[in-house]
């Protein structure tokens, strides 16, 4: 039931399946070779569009009220739709990341995935991202899609505005001082509790 789930996840945004791959190719090579000393954008707009393009499609298909009272009526297992939802996110990230790294690898000279904590930086945002777009689905599942949308207009406001701080004064916005090993097991817990959360709300919601 859960991989049916998952290929209608698929189906239904397979149009913005393909343009968050094209999107991903082109606007990562171009991100990276222009990066002009900072990877603030690659990091952040790669990963963020690849999700939200086709997330956005299928949340915005199941938000009618129609259409939930419909759902609520099909018959499915317990947390399958929401579990096959978790696994569509990760694999969109996977596939982001996967690109991301390739091409530092052949864009930056001396970029070395294992050198300076590199790997583990790579590995926490990866995470940060999962905690972001479980949120999402959370916030989606209890209230709307528009609700959910407003998270992701609020968090491009501000990795925009962090950035023009950055760029036309001195001064530097940053996370606190916290390793990337530290930060990894912070995120891991995190994530446990999201994804309990995000079953409780797609099962309330179904019922």
């Amino acid at each position: 039931m859960m991989l049916s789930y998952l290929k209608k996840d698929i189906r239904f945004s397979s149009k913005w399946l393909m343009i968050a791959a094209a999107y991903c190719l082109i606007a990562g090579f171009l991100l990276v070779k222009e990066r002009n000393d900072s990877l603030f954008f690659v990091e952040f707009l790669i990963p963020f569009f690849v999700v939200y393009f086709p997330l956005g499609r299928l949340m915005n298909l199941e938000d009618p009220k129609d259409t939930r009272d419909f759902i609520r009526r099909m018959p499915q297992s317990k947390y399958g739709r929401a579990i096959a939802r978790i696994i569509y996110i990760l694999s969109l990230l996977v596939f982001s990341f996967a690109v991301k790294i390739i091409y530092k690898y052949l864009l930056i000279e001396g970029y070395d995935l294992i050198a300076d904590g590199s790997l583990e930086k790579e590995i926490a945002v990866f995470l940060a991202f999962l905690v972001y777009f479980l949120t999402v689905l959370i916030v989606f599942y209890k209230v709307s899609f528009h609700a959910a949308q407003n998270i992701g207009l609020l968090l491009c406001a501000v990795i925009f505005l962090i950035e023009l701080i950055g760029k036309y004064t001195k001064i530097r916005i940053g996370l606190p001082a916290v390793g990337p090993v530290a930060a990894i097991v912070l995120f891991i817990i995190l994530i446990a509790g999201l994804i309990i959360g995000v079953l409780k709300a797609e099962n309330s919601r179904t019922k």
